[in-house]
């Protein structure tokens, strides 16, 4: 049995003109951790719901339970793409983003690679992580939405400032 639900967000995902829904249920709620992201929640589930039925899509990340905390949808062409945030304390943050695909939820393929990934300017940016320099560094990657794909690809910088 799933634990409550924590959030439910119901749109038309694939832009076919049919809504379905992600949902995460939740064991555990802190409203307080993560200021204006919202709430934090622990012991997660990720599920994917249409007028078939409901399905488990998500419920770790690295052999751990699941945890984070929603983020806003993301629109990338005719998709919109479910954006949940892990947080571990900077570096330690990813992004999953998950969308749908002829009726089929789907997690995209830079899911969980950056501690960031938003949309800037029509093009979408991703931060990532290293250390391989001797200090920490925040690369950015630029990507374009393959609306044919439904992935996200390498794109070229529009404007190559870093993001605020």
């Amino acid at each position: 049995m799933p634990s409550p639900l924590a959030v439910f967000t119901y749109d038309d995902f694939d832009g076919n003109g049919v809504k379905e829904a992600f949902a995460v249920c939740a064991g555990a709620v802190d409203e307080e951790s993560f200021g204006d992201d919202g709430p934090y929640y622990s012991d997660c589930q990720i599920w994917y719901a249409d007028s078939r039925g409901a399905k488990l899509i998500k419920a770790e990340y690295n052999n751990f339970p699941l945890y984070g905390f929603s983020q806003e949808l993301m629109a990338a062409g005719p998709q919109k793409l479910f954006n949940w945030g892990i947080c571990a304390g900077g570096s330690g943050s990813r992004h999953l983003l998950f969308g749908v695909r002829h009726g089929k939820p789907y997690e995209l393929k830079i899911s969980g690679q950056y501690n960031v990934v938003r949309e800037q300017d029509g093009a979408f940016v991703a931060e990532g992580s290293d250390l391989s320099k001797g200090w920490h560094d925040y690369p950015l990657f630029f990507y374009r939405f393959d609306e044919k794909k439904g992935e996200f690809v390498p794109a070229q910088p529009k404007d190559p400032k870093p993001v605020e």
